[in-house]
């Protein structure tokens, strides 16, 4: 079953990063050959697994696939609230997701969130059940699953294809 792309929410503004000398970039930044943004999403919103990075109270890495659901440029996931990757969005939401790495790569930085909101909670559990054929339990107890959000506040996305000339930097505003 393939997701479709819900829409693109806060659309972040492209840039090129800063590279080092010989990186293969050249030029100005519109002679990039951008991944456009809307592929970026519907890259995201297919995909089965996203791997999350966070950090541990002691500062190390901690890096786990979880499945989530790609929709108003945010990141929705479930995780068990024992979870290393919960406690650690707990006490420092800032993250990393990318996808499994192929063609075109993407990858976002941003802040994680637990949702609370009932509306928003049995939404993200019927995309699940479309898409993975498992539906979360929606109730928001001490025991239930987590929600979380990630709101990203940069991306990069490249094509493996351009040899770095396509690497993009996409900011979104803070609302």
């Amino acid at each position: 079953m393939s997701m479709q792309y819900l829409g693109e929410g806060n659309v972040p503004q492209p840039s090129r990063p800063d590279l080092p000398e010989g990186f293969g970039v050249v030029g100005p930044p519109q002679s990039v050959s951008r991944l456009p943004w809307s592929k970026a999403c519907e890259r995201l919103a297919q995909a089965r697994n996203y791997w999350l990075g966070s950090t541990r109270p002691g500062g190390r890495p901690h890096t786990m696939p979880v499945w989530g659901v790609w929709f108003d440029n945010a990141l929705y996931f479930t995780t068990d609230r024992e979870t290393r990757k919960s406690r650690n969005l707990l006490a420092n939401p800032n993250v990393t997701v990318h996808l499994d790495s192929d063609e075109s790569i993407v990858i976002i930085e941003g802040l994680a969130g637990e949702v609370h909101d009932p509306d928003l909670r049995t939404r993200m559990a019927d995309m699940y059940t479309l898409k993975y054929g498992y539906r979360p339990d929606t109730n928001s107890g001490e025991d239930g699953e987590m929600f979380f959000v990630v709101h990203p506040r940069v991306a990069f996305t490249w094509l493996q294809s351009a040899h770095g000339k396509s690497i993009t930097r996409w900011f979104f505003s803070q609302d």
